[in-house]
């Protein structure tokens, strides 16, 4: 109803029966809706097809929302520059001419998206990173939402999910449910395992749609990649074998085996932005009443009845769902006046965990982009399929590939966010990537990108 079609007593009795923060958060949510409708009606192909990442909120929290006065919350001069750029979707070069030429015979694209989606890029090394982060986060979270007795109940790569291969791994990571603890929960489960599997997902691409598309379009374009992923991990190809046992189980019965041993699966997709699948996202912050739709196998080569089987059971509120709510309902009981993070920036163990989520993702996504400038840069370095593919044909020469790495940074250290020269030895990325959840990845590249990017640098004080 328009306010000047309502009395003054009604206008006025609305006003006073809030809060001012009320009425604070009601303009910030309807002023972001205004400015995201904005972005989908004007921006251009390159940005529109990535918009929906890019607007995801896990991959701000570091650059913006993390306090820095734990040097362990601070991503390295170069990742945050790397990560800020993405963000923004700002080009890596000023040209196309700029660019270097991949082993497989393509310019790299100005937003490095090339990196992600082509094979001569391994992103095990990425993979693993966000599982360590993702483990560590949890060895702190699924016990305070009574769901395990302490961090031990969660780890990595655990043998002996299948009985029948005990020697396979089929968990990226996992928490082991204690029913004495857990049992007491509202979105309790009687499953004794629930184990997660990361996968990196290839980007979207702007001939996905048109600059006509509308945002549901776009955005169901963007969830497309993140579903492929979740749909091929309930259905892997091949068979696995167990030289102990001498059995021979194809995936789907692979999978079955997993359901029979009370286990479930719930695939971690992650794309080149952060933004995480509809399935994890339930785990984290789903509700009951908001389940994803299971995924279509009708039109598989092979029959897939026990990935079935799982998805609708990784879909089904037999399995944890909204763990990050839990956890907030839990410490609030119990700490009702104390805060759960280092800092006001991170009071309770939701935010927490969001926070630390994005940082270690963000870490692992920019430290992909280091390996891949770095490998360019290798003259010995050669495609992983040199039968397919040739670096440079015999009359072209290759661009060598221009660093990302900041020479010099100069920072304020009067600012309690930033590191003091005591503390910049901490600022130095760790190789150890099972040590820290939230580390940076270690990159040497030989230069700087200055001169094709004078932009990077610019960038550099944002911190």
């Amino acid at each position: 109803t328009p306010p000047a079609s309502l009395p003054p007593e009604t206008i006025n009795k609305f006003i006073s029966s809030r809060s001012t923060s009320f009425y604070r958060d009601i303009i910030n949510s309807f002023a972001g809706s205004v400015a995201i409708h904005e972005l989908y009606t004007s921006a251009d192909a390159s940005v529109l097809h990535a918009l929906p990442s890019l607007l995801n909120a896990l991959s701000s929290y570091p650059l913006i929302a993390m306090s820095r006065i734990d040097s362990k919350n601070r991503m390295d001069n170069q990742s945050f520059t790397t990560a800020t750029l993405r963000k923004l979707r700002i080009p890596f070069f000023q040209s196309i001419d700029d660019a270097p030429i991949c082993f497989c015979g393509q310019k790299i694209d100005c937003h490095l998206d090339h990196f992600f989606k082509c094979g001569d890029f391994k992103k095990a090394t990425m993979s693993n990173q966000i599982r360590d982060g993702t483990m560590k986060v949890f060895q702190r979270i699924a016990p305070l939402a009574q769901y395990c007795k302490s961090k031990h109940d969660v780890d990595t790569e655990r043998k002996g999910v299948v009985a029948k291969m005990k020697h396979k791994r089929p968990f990226d990571w996992y928490f082991l449910v204690n029913h004495h603890v857990a049992s007491k929960l509202s979105n309790s489960t009687y499953l004794s395992e629930i184990g997660f599997d990361v996968v990196c997902v290839p980007p979207s691409s702007s001939s996905d749609i048109t600059q006509d598309s509308t945002s549901q379009e776009v955005q169901q374009n963007s969830l497309s990649y993140l579903e492929d992923g979740e749909k091929k991990k309930f259905a892997p190809d091949g068979s696995h074998s167990d030289k102990s046992t001498g059995i021979t189980l194809t995936g789907d019965q692979f999978i079955g085996e997993i359901i029979d041993s009370n286990k479930a699966l719930i695939p971690q997709a992650v794309d080149q932005f952060g933004q995480l699948g509809p399935l994890f996202d339930k785990f984290l912050i789903g509700t009951s009443d908001e389940s994803p739709e299971p995924h279509d196998y009708s039109t598989s080569k092979q029959a897939r009845p026990n990935a079935i089987k799982m998805n609708k059971l990784a879909c089904s509120t037999k399995v944890p769902y909204g763990i990050l709510n839990t956890a907030n309902k839990q410490w609030t009981s119990s700490n009702p006046h104390s805060r759960y993070g280092e800092s006001y920036m991170e009071a309770d163990p939701k935010t927490w965990a969001q926070h630390h989520l994005g940082l270690s993702i963000s870490n692992a996504i920019t430290g992909h982009i280091h390996r891949a400038f770095t490998r360019l840069s290798n003259p010995s370095s050669k495609s992983y399929y040199p039968k397919r593919r040739q670096r440079q044909s015999p009359t072209s020469t290759v661009t060598p590939a221009p660093p990302i790495v900041i020479d010099e940074i100069h920072t304020d250290h009067s600012n309690n966010d930033q590191p003091s020269n005591s503390q910049a030895s901490t600022m130095a990325p760790s190789q150890d990537t099972t040590n820290s959840y939230c580390s940076s990845n270690s990159m040497n590249p030989p230069a700087s990108l200055h001169e094709n990017c004078p932009r990077y640098s610019d960038l550099s004080d944002c911190r």
